[in-house]
């Protein structure tokens, strides 16, 4: 039997000083109980540097996938 992957989709604005700490806070809950996880972030047209810092964390870390998008609105990551 195959498992199954657990992936998180998580929409973000302007969380240049929350994306690193959620991220890894995350990543420790889920280690423990998932044998299998991402975390797909997506940008909503952040002004500050949330897209660099998600494109810092997605060539670090295998388990994080992040997506920019120009356009702001919070159910467009969706």
């Amino acid at each position: 039997m195959e498992s199954l992957k657990l992936s998180i989709l998580i929409p973000v604005f302007n969380e240049e000083e929350l994306l690193s700490s959620t991220a890894t806070t995350l990543k420790s809950y889920l280690e423990s109980r998932v044998s299998d996880f991402e975390l797909v972030v997506v940008n909503n047209g952040s002004t500050d540097r949330t897209a660099a810092i998600g494109a810092e964390l997605q060539a670090t870390y295998p388990w994080f996938r992040f997506f920019s998008l120009d356009v702001q609105g919070p159910g467009r990551a969706f």
